[in-house]
């Protein structure tokens, strides 16, 4: 490490050698990650990434205690809950806090890496799927609601941890100790929906990274930061939604026999987290990846709240996303210069969608195409 004198020492020497003024040096000195030169290169490491910057990461290096701000130049696709492998080329303290700069070298999810409580999963006795409002008869989804609902798993809620993070994710750690945590739209994730909603997509952000910061399992969190990059960035959104499935998968592991329904509001942070990863796989071309997610989606929900069913038709039959969208416009008479499209609840009902016509497209889905 080296102190704040030294560091001004290098600031004054790259003074002398640019002609930049100290402000232009120091800034430049912060900014910098040179490539991995391996003449350059003083140590490898990795660390588990906490919170994403604008220029920066804030990282937990495994076997040290703390966090450290990570300045790299090669980062746009890294997101929090990831570790990351880097090639150091400088560490140093400013003010007291750690400073690492250097090379990115490869990115990995695994969560079992990142010390984490599992979140905790209630178990539901009051559920009953009889008392749901079944498919009309027709319905191409009939064959899957019969199929998971006429199952005996258990119906299980994620803690609140997955909605909002924890308690202390506002700024105001006493404020938030007052909170109703009955009212999920005094939580900060609301927040941060409605900043979006407003057009605010740089506050959306910083307040998501902040709750990450204290709390990597609050699924919501990676789930709308995702949605805030997916319809520019798909792979961007995904590494997010992936992150968010995967703490999910800490509690409800791929393939366990368990429900866990969009009407118990703490399942919805897994559920969308699972919706936005099969838009994604879909949207880049990755259709039996897409199909697997939306089959997952179904099996843990059978009310479908999500909608994957759609996204899981057009991939059986085999429509591009591309193809998908241009059917929405068609249908919906929505055009780019009409600005905002219709929500997902407007857009999937009444004339949009009518018995008839949504029977006539899907006649070929019956429970033969349906995976045991």
């Amino acid at each position: 490490m080296t102190d704040q004198r030294t560091f001004k020492r290098r600031v004054r020497a790259r003074m002398a050698q640019t002609g930049e003024r100290y402000t232009e040096a120091r800034a430049a000195m912060f900014e910098r990650s040179p490539a991995a030169d391996p003449a350059t290169v003083t140590a490898r490491m990795e660390a588990v990434v906490l919170r994403c910057n604008t220029r920066s990461l804030r990282v937990r290096i495994l076997g040290e205690s703390g966090e450290v701000t990570l300045r790299l130049s090669n980062a746009t696709y890294v997101v929090p809950g990831q570790i990351v492998k880097v090639a150091v080329h400088e560490r140093w303290t400013h003010r007291g806090s750690p400073y690492a700069a250097g090379a990115l070298e490869s990115v990995d999810i695994d969560v079992a890496r990142l010390d984490l409580v599992p979140l905790p999963t209630e178990r539901q006795t009051t559920w009953v799927w009889g008392e749901m409002h079944e498919p009309a008869a027709g319905d191409p989804f009939l064959p899957y609601w019969r199929k998971h609902t006429s199952s005996s798993w258990p119906v299980v809620e994620l803690d609140p941890i997955a909605w909002e993070g924890a308690r202390s994710g506002r700024e105001d750690d006493a404020a938030a100790d007052e909170l109703d945590f009955s009212d999920f739209d005094e939580f900060p994730v609301s927040d941060a929906a409605e900043l979006h909603a407003d057009g605010d997509v740089r506050g959306a952000r910083k307040l998501l990274m902040r709750v990450l910061h204290r709390d990597l399992r609050c699924i919501d969190a990676h789930a709308h930061l995702g949605n805030l990059v997916i319809e520019h960035t798909p792979e961007l959104a995904l590494a997010h939604y992936r992150v968010g499935v995967a703490i999910g998968d800490l509690s409800i592991p791929p393939g366990a026999r368990v429900h866990a329904p969009w009407g118990l509001l703490c399942n919805r942070p897994l559920l969308r987290a699972l919706h936005g990863m099969g838009l994604c796989e879909w949207r880049l071309g990755r259709f039996e990846e897409a199909k697997q997610v939306f089959e997952r989606m179904i099996a843990l929900d059978p009310t479908d709240g999500c909608g994957a069913r759609f996204g899981l038709f057009a991939v059986l039959a085999g429509q591009t996303w591309e193809a998908s969208n241009e059917e929405y416009e068609e249908r919906s008479g929505w055009r780019e210069e009409d600005g905002e499209r219709l929500t997902e609840d407007e857009s999937f009902g009444g004339e949009l969608f009518d018995d008839d016509e949504w029977d006539d497209e899907w006649d070929g889905l019956d429970e033969d195409s349906i995976e045991a």
